[in-house]
């Protein structure tokens, strides 16, 4: 076969050239994933932070005039419609990305970038409304990737945060097309092809999730003991799901802890001590970044949960002192959530906190006590990931009522458009 410029723009205009497209876009966002931090340091360091942000506004800004440059070039009157979803989407995207971390807006820019290659090969095969579904789950489906990727490279972390920042990025992209062009191929009615395709897909959403949610400390444990090769798990800064408890107490507050009240009295008195004294190795705040790299979460809960809390109230500490002469107000606050989280150790784990030399001293508590805020209704943020509102067995059985909602309801549509063919017939 040669390949003349008419092949050549037959196959641009192909469907495989736009799954191509889809392809090297997700390659280029988990490329960039091993160096993200060094790409977020270098701009934030020669540049500032905020041009993260400047950034994303100028793609919403490029989007806007790519926008005005299809009705332009359509030369047919601008729906009013149009012009009202084309604010919408556009003031929310500016508002989301300005309520986010600078860094975290770019989210917005890759994940839309996506949705709409994603839409484009769609549109190839699928002519009607549930394109937008698919091309969504489509995003979610490569956005769970990427967060595996992260998941498995040293640095960075797996975050349902992110998942849900990449569907807003998606989900803006996909309501505008709707919205302000509202292809007339789309108005056509759902075939057994599509509805099929929409309910696999949605399938194996579904079933991405609850992977995830499975990946647990004691998922991982259990797959290294049953498959050695897979030990470099242990490794991984953190689980994808950690299911906990949430704690009320009267005197401290709220507060999320991988054991239950008891679980964590008994680890203290049975290891506290011993586990004081590796916490003394680390007590040093230049010492606490090697710490967590020594002790996650996944390699000691217990320990890796005190040494977070203890950084916490020291850190409170500090900042409180730091503020005693100019902000009296700011300090008590500060003082009193130091002093929240040193109750916490005292009642829960002192053992550990005796043994590794990070007690506060009697005249240092006095002093805290007279001057911190204590009525304040104090919810810790140590742990705060942890999922206390249902449990991963709960999941697997909302998991399973909705593949079986799933394929009942594909089968009734599925029934109804065939039934309806034949009548047309």
């Amino acid at each position: 076969m040669k390949f003349t410029p008419a092949t050549l723009l037959a196959f641009f205009k192909s469907e495989t050239a736009a799954w191509g497209l889809v392809l090297s876009w997700v390659g280029i966002i988990l490329a960039v994933v091993p160096h993200g931090r060094k790409i977020q340091h270098y701009v934030s360091s020669h540049f500032g932070s905020v041009w993260f942000l400047y950034f994303t506004l100028a793609c919403l800004a490029l989007a806007l005039l790519a926008v005005a440059l299809v009705w332009w070039r359509a030369r047919k009157p601008v729906l009013p419609n149009g012009v009202f979803w084309l604010a919408i989407v556009s003031g929310a995207g500016a508002v989301i990305a300005c309520n986010l971390s600078s860094e975290e807006s770019v989210h917005l820019v890759q994940y839309g970038v996506l949705a709409g290659l994603v839409l484009r090969a769609v549109f190839y095969r699928i002519h009607d409304a549930s394109a937008y579904l698919i091309t969504a789950s489509w995003c979610f489906i490569f956005g769970s990737v990427d967060e595996f990727v992260q998941w498995l490279i040293p640095g960075r972390c797996f975050d349902f945060r992110d998942i849900r920042l990449n569907a807003f990025g998606s989900c803006l992209v996909l309501i505008g097309m709707a919205g302000v062009f509202r292809p007339a191929f789309l108005q056509r009615r759902p075939t057994v092809f599509s509805v099929r395709y929409t309910a696999a897909l949605a399938l194996i959403c579904l079933t991405v999730v609850m992977a995830m949610l499975s990946n647990t400390a004691k998922t991982i444990r259990s797959c290294v003991e049953l498959f050695p090769k897979t030990k470099f798990l242990m490794g991984c800064d953190e689980v994808m799901a950690e299911f906990g408890f949430l704690h009320n107490d009267p005197r401290i507050g709220r507060f999320k802890s991988r054991f239950t009240r008891k679980q964590l009295i008994s680890i203290d008195a049975s290891s506290g001590k011993a586990l004081g004294k590796i916490l003394r190795q680390y007590k040093e705040k230049s010492e606490y970044h090697n710490f967590l790299l020594q002790y996650t979460p996944l390699s000691d809960p217990f320990l890796h949960e005190a040494r977070v809390r203890l950084f916490r109230r020291d850190e409170f500490l500090k900042s409180g002192l730091d503020k005693l002469s100019w902000d009296e107000i700011g300090a008590s606050a500060d003082f009193g959530v130091a002093l929240k989280e040193n109750f916490i150790m005292e009642k829960y784990c002192p053992h550990l906190l005796k043994s590794s030399a990070c007690e506060l001293d009697n005249e240092l508590r006095a002093f805290l006590f007279s001057e911190a805020e204590l009525r304040m209704d104090y919810v810790s943020p140590v742990s705060r990931s942890l999922i206390t509102n249902f449990t991963l067995r709960q999941a697997a059985v909302v998991y399973i009522m909705a593949v079986a909602v799933l394929l009942v309801l594909q089968e009734m549509l599925v029934r109804r458009l065939r039934k309806n063919w034949q009548n047309l017939k």
